[in-house]
């Protein structure tokens, strides 16, 4: 890593921390082993497990959750706070337990989705009540069946990016001019993507789920990356 990037990341985490901070609507350390999930952000709303989804001890930080790729999920119900027309992060640790078209969290039918594609890269993507797609985004780095960090950045009606590892894999610009972004009246997901042809349901593990109401930099995005590494390791 060059001096100028070292230095640019030290500066990002003064900016940003793995813990609830002002900016924080949701953040899940994925920890209880047993019961529904805990969100410590100041909305200290409820994840429920759905599904038979279960814990496991192999997280990538302490334990995590452990989803069989058929039903398994655990939910958020709306909120004013869950509102996707508002700028937004997205981070997590995953990892896949087959090489496959899936997705690890999305906001009800057509609305937002954070997975892997068929051709097992990264993928992100947003679409109005009315099916316009007004962001899809997919990286060109293979995701494999170990642990990954995977962040999605929206800024509505400008951008979607999404990140794994802490490197940028994709930027869309490309907005429909009549797209329109969901709101806070609809469930979010960890695990599946509700579609009328069949739900998208995610074969492997979740861990340590932060949402920020703004949008990280890159600095920050790569020192979140580096810094669970060596936590976690």
């Amino acid at each position: 890593m060059s001096i100028l990037i070292l230095l640019m990341v030290v500066q990002a985490a003064a900016l940003v921390t793995k813990g609830a901070d002002s900016n924080t609507y949701t953040l899940l350390h994925l920890d209880e082993g047993t019961g529904n999930a805990a969100d410590i952000s100041a909305n200290r709303t409820t994840c429920t497990l759905n599904g038979g989804a279960v814990w496991t001890v192999a997280g990538k930080a302490d334990k995590a959750l452990d989803l069989d790729g058929s039903n398994d999920t655990c939910t958020i119900p709306n909120a004013a706070w869950n509102d996707w027309a508002l700028d937004k992060t997205i981070s997590a640790w995953v990892k896949h337990d087959v090489v496959e078209a899936d997705t690890f969290m999305s906001k009800d039918t057509y609305n937002f989705h954070m997975g892997v594609s068929a051709t097992d890269k990264p993928q992100t993507g947003t679409w109005s009540w009315w099916g316009d797609n007004c962001f899809y985004c997919q990286g060109t780095t293979s995701v494999g069946t170990g642990w990954r960090h995977m962040v999605m950045v929206l800024d509505p009606g400008i951008k979607q990016q999404i990140y794994m590892d802490g490197v940028l894999e994709c930027t869309d610009t490309t907005v429909q001019t009549s797209c329109l972004l969901p709101g806070a009246e609809t469930t979010l997901y960890v695990g599946r993507m509700p579609h009328p042809s069949g739900a998208a349901h995610w074969n492997g593990q979740v861990d340590e789920i932060h949402m920020w109401n703004r949008l990280l930099t890159a600095p920050e995005i790569e020192y979140l990356y580096r810094s669970g590494m060596e936590a976690h390791q």
